[in-house]
């Protein structure tokens, strides 16, 4: 079985975006430097791993140079910061907005230029991967007891025919 043609073009472009790091902060670069490229039509965009840098060739090709710079110094700084050694038992999903959070206002406010999507939220400035995490699990939680609480409210005011209390949460969520 012969192994699937890489997109020579998408390579030749994250390639060519590196040299662009060294100008914007040798500490992306060098990060950089040590991954191997592995073309990834599964990832959405790009990804780490400690080892290798994951692209997405449709990504790649529909981003402008300095939006290719920025990516490739946010996957930079998920290895720089430990974010995937940090992780513990912690949801994937989540930590992985968390880290995003914790890294793009930073890259902002460095001048780097993000594409379009990236999460950036000011309120998280500052914050650790952990601290954003914390926070946000803290947020969801207070949230689900507030929409608990609302159909509590909702199934106590339904006249308190037992019969029907099963009912009061179909709102089709």
């Amino acid at each position: 079985m012969n192994a699937p043609a890489i997109d020579q073009a998408a390579l030749a472009r994250v390639k060519a975006a590196h040299p662009g790091l060294w100008f914007k902060g040798a500490y992306f670069a060098a990060i950089v430097a040590r991954l191997e490229l592995v073309e990834s039509p599964e990832c959405e965009t790009m990804a780490v791993d400690g080892k290798h840098l994951f692209y997405a060739p449709a990504f790649v090709m529909a981003q402008s140079e300095s939006k290719l710079i920025g990516t490739l110094a946010h996957e930079a700084d998920h290895i720089g910061r430990g974010h995937l050694w940090r992780i513990g038992g912690r949801d994937l999903k989540e930590s992985n907005i968390a880290a995003d959070l914790a890294i793009n206002a930073d890259l902002i406010r460095l001048g780097f230029d993000l594409p379009d999507g990236a999460l950036i939220d000011w309120q998280y400035h500052g914050m650790s991967f952990e601290e954003i995490y914390a926070a946000r699990q803290q947020a969801q939680r207070k949230q689900d007891q507030a929409q608990q609480n609302a159909s509590g409210a909702q199934g106590g005011q339904s006249g308190g025919d037992s019969g029907q209390g099963g009912q009061s949460g179909e709102t089709g969520e």
